[in-house]
């Protein structure tokens, strides 16, 4: 794992995530409110809204440790991929960018309202759904997962806090995302740089899989 000497500071006026000095707790020893302080940080810092009003924390779970708040409602997957990409190496495929028409339906977007999700503070993805296509896990019915723009804000709450990245041998398949064609997003490193790209819906093998969100 790679650690920033220093904080980053603002480019050409343009905000970026600052890497802490000190690296925090792990998050099973953080209490929510201490979680949440830390996503306060983030957020200031990039000039997001943190507004918490109606905002519901899922009761915790073991195993569950990361907590990640949505509490901007004008957040966008392009707004939190452009705040990445400006801290860091970052690349997407064209069908993911911003001036296509490909959005995707999420399971939960915070225009919908401020929430919170739990998942494992792991750098890779939950080793028992790893094989699982995305039509296995809408058939099962019972498995929430994360979206695409939660897989960007992890990514940007994991660096702040420790200058490293995720998914460094598997890739997260977003299955609470699908594109309208049938694709869904896939993050992952691929030579220190963090790539957004798509799978298609029946795509399996050992190093996909998606990650495990506890909601409301």
């Amino acid at each position: 794992m790679v650690f920033a000497r220093f904080p980053l500071a603002s480019t050409n006026g343009r905000s970026v995530i600052s890497v802490q000095r000190e690296r925090p707790r792990p998050c099973r020893s953080r209490h929510v409110d201490e979680q949440i302080a830390g996503m306060r940080k983030l957020y200031k810092q990039l000039g997001w809204d943190f507004d918490e009003l109606g905002l519901i924390v899922p009761e915790r779970v073991k195993g569950f440790d990361r907590l990640i708040v949505m509490a901007d409602t004008e957040l966008t997957f392009d707004r939190a991929f452009d705040v990445c990409s400006h801290s860091f190496p970052c690349w997407r495929h064209r069908s993911c960018d911003k001036n296509r028409k490909h959005s995707t339906k999420d399971e939960r977007h915070p225009k919908s309202g401020v929430y919170a999700i739990w998942v494992r503070d792991s750098i890779e993805t939950d080793s028992d759904l790893r094989g699982l296509s995305a039509d296995d896990i809408k058939r099962d019915g019972s498995i929430r997962t994360m979206t695409a723009l939660e897989r960007v804000v992890l990514e940007g709450i994991f660096f702040m806090e420790t200058g490293g990245h995720l998914d460094r041998e598997c890739v997260t398949y977003c299955t609470g995302s699908r594109y309208k064609d049938r694709g869904v997003p896939g993050a992952r490193q691929d030579n220190e740089k963090f790539i957004i790209y798509w799978r298609d819906r029946s795509s399996k093998f050992p190093t996909l899989g998606p990650r495990r969100v506890i909601a409301v």
